[in-house]
């Protein structure tokens, strides 16, 4: 079962279409219906799923709800947040944890000061986007396996740290390709 992404964002209690197989977008609001605990039976989504309003999560326990960890065939996943402040925003972004098969990841907004632990899980990521997350201090904990790796609006020392030869450049040298801001500093084939 396919529907458009305009549509479903306006169906409340969506989580009962435990069939659909494609929901590019899944917009998280406060009131019931549009909790994000809406995705928890929904185990046949595949393709991307870009989950928007993250900031609207109550707790870790809501946001481990969405099972995301058993939603083995999608491929894209992105996590935005506004900014909000949240003192548990590092506790929700770990408890929305994906399946290891993942292929791509886009974290937008996150406001912890370090990448969750289940990064080193992914076994299958090919490319990871960090961007507006103004408070990450730390790239350690890259799974070994990525091939590619963006770095866009964080802090400007995180980024100027994350050039060649910078403080964070050891977490991050093993990647293929990597973009910090505009600039491309790593290509393919480059040592």
């Amino acid at each position: 079962m396919y529907a458009d992404s305009r549509a479903t964002s306006s169906i409340s209690d969506i989580g009962q279409l435990t069939n659909l197989q494609e929901l590019n977008v899944f917009h998280v609001r406060k009131e019931r219906g549009y909790k994000i605990t809406e995705l928890k039976n929904m185990r046949m989504l595949s393709g991307e799923l870009r989950i928007m309003g993250i900031e609207n999560v109550t707790n870790k326990e809501e946001a481990r709800d969405a099972n995301l960890t058993e939603k083995k065939n999608i491929d894209i996943l992105g996590l935005y947040q506004e900014p909000s402040n949240k003192p548990d925003s590092r506790e929700i972004l770990q408890a929305l944890q994906p399946h290891p098969d993942l292929k791509e990841l886009i974290i937008s907004g996150y406001e912890g000061c370090s990448l969750p632990e289940w990064f080193q899980e992914l076994t299958s990521i090919q490319k990871i986007i960090v961007e507006n997350c103004p408070k990450l201090e730390s790239m350690a904990g890259l799974p070994p396996i990525l091939e590619e790796l963006s770095i866009q609006k964080c802090s400007e020392q995180l980024m100027e740290q994350c050039l060649e030869n910078g403080a964070q450049w050891p977490n991050i040298e093993h990647v293929r390709i990597i973009f910090v801001g505009e600039e491309q500093i790593k290509y393919p084939g480059a040592n």
